[in-house]
């Protein structure tokens, strides 16, 4: 092959912009050709950049070069932007639009049917673009973005399969964010009743951040003298009645958020321990405070035999849950944390 052609475009509208497609990418909704090559007509790469402190800045190059003997009509590309991540060279461009989202990130495909997308024999695109991590962005960490692209025919069709992932038309670019810090408190409310009664009592977690934080568990047991009335939803018993014990490894609590739930208790004798506790263990690094990850669970018996079913009022006050998630956020097994899932580094090496 003769010498290829490079082209550096840099922030400019068109092919320039290839740059993102997040971990876990999937493969946006497009048009589909009947019979699609399995050669892949263009390869991509990309550099790996250098950690970023959150609310801060990075650049990568990348290049896609056209290694088959025909020129293309225009050029795909599918892009999925991880959860704290912002390219606006991707999000700010005309020929992309967001097309979906999930835990992970938000979906986008971009069009290129105009003169940047025509692409000559040989011939390498490439530029440094830009991207920002949120300030709450948990850290030390590591996200994925990349870019999946195929050739257009010209009616705007795909010549090969966008659904493939695995070919050298797919690039993947980690990005990695320096250490940031939360401080999540969990809180518990206290009841009172006769023997016989269920009683509620409202448990909470607030996360003070600044940054969201992602993954752990949640351990409740019932005070001596009394037993959890029913199994929070997504949790598993460790002793029948006694101890519950739940995980979301892999989801997100945002920074500034706090979660709730009610926990029912019947009271099974006039002598009430004081060792229950609702207690969470984070997995993510950078708690400031684990001193207040746990709060104990105070249930007083008043005189006299209960009627057995009624729950009383739960002193303390109520704080709302996050929008759109139920009561049983806080401490529900897998409701607990939210959205997104990321690989997190110790702090210390």
């Amino acid at each position: 092959m003769s010498v290829h052609a490079v082209r550096r475009v840099g922030a400019v509208a068109g092919l320039g912009l290839l740059a993102s497609a997040g971990i876990g990418m999937v493969a946006v909704a497009t048009p589909a050709v009947a019979a699609p090559s399995n050669d892949h007509a263009l390869h991509a790469s990309a550099t790996t950049p250098d950690a970023v402190a959150p609310g801060g800045s990075g650049t990568f190059h990348y290049a896609i070069q056209n290694v088959s003997g025909k020129a293309t009509d225009g050029v795909l590309m599918n892009v999925s932007i991880p959860r704290y991540v912002s390219l606006p060279n991707v999000t700010q461009d005309k020929h992309c639009k967001q097309t979906g989202t999930t835990k992970m990130a938000v979906l986008w495909s971009c069009a290129f049917t105009d003169q940047s997308g025509k692409l000559q024999p040989g011939q390498t695109v490439s530029a440094d673009p830009t991207y920002t991590l949120a300030k709450n962005t948990p850290g030390p960490a590591q996200d994925t973005i990349g870019v999946l692209v195929v050739p257009l025919d010209a009616n705007g069709q795909p010549t090969e399969s966008w659904k493939d992932l695995s070919g050298p038309n797919t690039v993947k670019v980690p990005i990695r964010s320096t250490a940031n810090h939360y401080d999540y408190k969990v809180s518990a409310g206290t009841a009172k009743g006769a023997v016989g009664d269920t009683v509620t009592v409202h448990a909470s977690g607030t996360n003070a951040g600044p940054s969201d934080f992602v993954g752990g568990v949640v351990d409740i047991v019932a005070p001596t003298g009394t037993k959890l009335a029913e199994l929070p939803k997504g949790c598993a018993w460790k002793t029948q009645g006694r101890s519950v014990h739940c995980e979301a490894k892999d989801e997100v609590v945002p920074a500034g958020s706090t979660q709730s739930m009610d926990l029912k208790f019947t009271i099974t004798d006039q002598k009430i321990g004081a060792d229950g506790k609702v207690s969470v263990a984070t997995t993510t690094p950078g708690e400031t405070n684990k001193d207040n990850n746990s709060a104990p669970i105070r249930i007083t018996a008043t005189g006299g035999q209960g009627g057995g079913g009624g729950t009383l009022p739960v002193t303390g006050s109520s704080t709302a849950t996050v929008a759109g998630t139920g009561a049983a956020v806080l401490l529900a097994g897998a409701a607990l944390f939210v959205v997104g899932r990321r690989r997190y580094r110790a702090r210390h090496r």
